[in-house]
């Protein structure tokens, strides 16, 4: 996103977010006052890199104040069906009553990534998304001929994002575990409430951009924690993918990557 927005000629405002409730409504709020803020891009629940959801009075209160203030909200609600709790979380545009959300989801991260299939409920913004196409060659956007599924297929759904969700939970506890018994004694993991993916904050001295190539020649992949800041933040900080079963394999790479950090 950091990268298309450059494209587009955008500037990325960083907004600080909790590692367990997301974004601060308190800073957006700061943000927005005085400045001239065009949109809102997040991700409110299973936020990529961080696991973390929203609670819905944050999410309440965001729908609010971006509709009073006049920024639009792009939601990314791709990983909300790989949540870990009890019952799926609401997206922000649940709680939208000026039709100033822009709802994008998909299939594609938790039952078939091979559809590559993407929705958006763009609220009052809808008869401007076939201007903005990415591409001229893409297909045009239709309006969809909603018919009712059946009960079957939708329980099917629910019960397969379920066990999406509790499997990615394993996966992740597991890889956790692994960067606990492997990475510097100093390291800080999140406790991620949805999604496939593990944040690692790692001593100050260690750079995760600069370790980047050792790592690939060693065989072992992640993505450095700068490349999630439009400022340079976060070089001693990676992100971990957990989407995998937790094999002796992955563990032996957590554990090479961790001796490279100490030697």
């Amino acid at each position: 996103m950091l990268q298309l927005l450059e494209t587009l000629g955008l500037k990325a405002l960083e907004i600080p977010t909790d590692p367990r409730t997301g974004l601060s409504i308190e800073a957006l709020d700061l943000a927005t006052r005085e400045s001239r803020v065009a949109a809102c891009l997040l991700v409110a629940n299973a936020s990529n890199p961080l696991g973390s959801i929203m609670p819905d009075e944050n999410k309440r209160r965001l729908a609010k104040l971006t509709a009073e203030r006049g920024v639009a909200v792009i939601e990314d609600d791709i990983y909300g069906d790989l949540h870990f709790g009890s019952e799926r979380p609401w997206p922000i545009k649940a709680f939208d009553t000026a039709g100033n959300v822009m709802l994008c989801a998909s299939f594609s991260k938790s039952l078939s990534p091979a559809l590559r299939i993407g929705f958006v409920a763009a609220g009052r913004y809808r008869r401007r998304l076939p201007c903005r196409r990415r591409s001229p060659a893409a297909a045009p956007i239709r309006s969809p001929r909603w018919s009712s599924p059946s009960t079957s297929n939708r329980g099917l759904s629910i019960a397969t994002c379920a066990a999406c969700g509790e499997a990615t939970n394993g996966r992740s506890t597991a890889m956790r575990a692994a960067v606990a018994r492997h990475f510097p004694g100093a390291t800080r993991i999140t406790e991620p409430q949805g999604g496939f993916v593990l944040w690692v904050e790692l001593p100050e001295e260690v750079d995760t951009t600069a370790l980047h190539d050792r790592a690939i020649a060693a065989g072992v992949s992640y993505v450095p924690g700068e490349l999630f800041s439009a400022s340079g933040m976060y070089r001693n900080c990676l992100r971990l993918n957990c989407g995998n079963p937790h094999t002796p394999e992955i563990e032996d790479a957590v554990r090479r990557l961790g001796k490279l950090m100490t030697a």
